[in-house]
């Protein structure tokens, strides 16, 4: 674990996964808006799924899980804010996606024994993310 401050800014981040769905809040509150626009049939059930969609902005928070480089992911801890755990490629001997009720949780297996684990969300973007960067893996899903 390091301190966020210390991670090398000049080692560019190919990809991030976020806890809040942005990509499918802004698709589901443009098709509301549009639906309510013109007038489509049942266009108050669009109009309340983009009402929900602003909630949604304004309330839930917002962090970032994990962020991938070229070399290294970085895990971000939800329970030691500002402190995050970098895995190299090299030293990760397998993933494991499991399902859960609640949430979903990835976990990484060392080479030396230990393993770190991150509740996740998003499986299929994560899932093709983990398939370009560690396509040697394990990388089994468990339900």
């Amino acid at each position: 674990m390091i301190r966020i401050d210390n991670i090398d800014k000049s080692i560019p981040v190919s990809d991030t996964i976020r806890l809040k769905p942005f990509t499918a809040l802004v698709v589901v509150f443009a098709l509301g808006i549009s639906c309510y626009a013109l007038d489509l049939p049942y266009s108050e059930v669009g109009l309340f799924l983009s009402i929900v969609c602003v909630f949604f902005f304004i309330a839930l928070p917002d962090r970032v899980l994990l962020q991938f480089t070229d070399r290294s992911v970085y895990l971000f801890s939800r329970e030691s804010v500002g402190e995050v755990r970098i895995l190299y490629y090299d030293e990760i001997r397998s993933y494991r996606y499991d399902v859960g009720r609640k949430s979903d949780s990835l976990t990484f297996e060392m080479i030396d024994g230990s393993s770190y684990g991150i509740e996740v969300f998003g499986k299929h973007k994560l899932k093709k993310i983990l398939e370009v960067k560690l396509p040697f893996k394990d990388g089994s899903t468990k339900k």
